[in-house]
């Protein structure tokens, strides 16, 4: 959700390790004034008196917030506390894969009249999934760079459901699209750079997992690869850094709240969990050491232990380890 400070305290959210639940958290307990960077404020107010918004990148490293900081008056090096929550990686790959199988839509209201252009295709169909999905697939179609649909229900389908289901026609197609709502209809135009994560949601809903993370691994720049830029800096890991275990993370934040003498007594809110069945049984073994060659540093640190699997996934992973040791 963001990037969190104060005085005291830094924390860096990394993608799917709890950090959501961590940016609520702290921005109740931490000593004001607290800042927190996200591309938007969150709600309609801070959360509470002392809580400002500062626009920026949510997701910052270690680099990335040591060059920020500066201008609102912070320094890397001086917060007592640096935190960044770690998740195993088999898990945290596995709801990185569910969550971009899951529809994510985004859009930004805008006055009709700033949009560049409208094209006439509006939905005159009757209700139904099928016949939805094939005016959505025609209009996305013809769409231009230029131009923006229009698309009005006329069914019993209301304009959240019509945007969950444009952005599946869309990722089906592989067709990224910018939509949004106003009044009682959804415009959408083509997005003329498309988000980065585009092709790995439609690679997660055409792919199975293991398949996925082949994918992930052939494209030479994935979640995992990034991952150690949140927790080292110039080739090592900051002394006033804390890395939070995500799996038991309402005690570890708070004990390192504690260090610092600051007690948190709120509620620690589990949000934005994902929904998915025990991790250890989507690997095969290919999937198993892509991930674990990803983020080796990880295992050789003691944080995790490697995956094992068992039966023929064993012997599979035997040979590919013996193939990769002679080659």
């Amino acid at each position: 959700m963001a990037m969190v400070f104060n005085r005291d305290v830094l924390f860096l959210h990394v993608p799917k390790t709890g950090g959501v639940s961590v940016t609520n958290y702290l921005l109740q307990v931490l000593p004001t004034p607290v800042f927190y960077v996200t591309k938007g404020p969150i709600g309609r107010a801070p959360p509470r008196m002392g809580v400002s918004f500062i626009p920026g990148e949510a997701h910052q490293t270690l680099a990335t917030a040591r060059d920020f900081l500066p201008a609102h008056g912070f320094e890397l090096d001086q917060f007592p506390r640096i935190l960044a929550t770690l998740r195993n990686p088999y898990d945290l790959t596995v709801s990185y894969y569910t969550y971009k199988r899951t529809p994510q839509v985004e859009f930004t209201l805008l006055d009709a009249v700033a949009a560049p252009g409208v094209l006439g295709s509006q939905i005159r169909s009757t209700p139904g999934r099928s016949k939805l999905q094939e005016a959505l697939g025609e209009a996305l179609t013809e769409l231009q760079p230029g131009t923006v649909a229009r698309f009005e229900p006329t069914g019993g389908e209301s304009l959240v459901q019509l945007l969950k289901e444009l952005h599946r026609v869309a990722v089906d197609r592989g067709c990224p699209v910018e939509t949004w709502r106003h009044g009682r209809a959804l415009y959408a135009t083509l997005k003329i750079r498309p988000n980065k994560s585009f092709r790995n949601v439609h690679l997660s809903r055409h792919l199975d997992f293991p398949q996925f993370v082949e994918a992930l691994s052939s494209s030479g720049r994935n979640h995992l690869s990034r991952l150690s830029k949140y927790y080292f800096l110039d080739g090592a890991i900051p002394a006033n850094l804390r890395i939070l275990r995500f799996e038991r993370l309402a005690d570890e934040v708070r004990g390192a709240l504690r260090e610092i003498g600051i007690k948190g007594d709120a509620d620690f809110p589990w949000l934005n969990r994902s929904d998915h069945g025990r991790y250890v049984d989507y690997y095969d073994a290919l999937s198993e050491r892509l991930v674990y060659e990803e983020c080796r540093w990880i295992f050789e640190q003691g944080h995790y232990q490697r995956l094992q699997p068992s039966g023929a996934a064993a012997e599979q992973t035997e040979r590919i380890n013996a193939t990769a040791g002679r080659a």
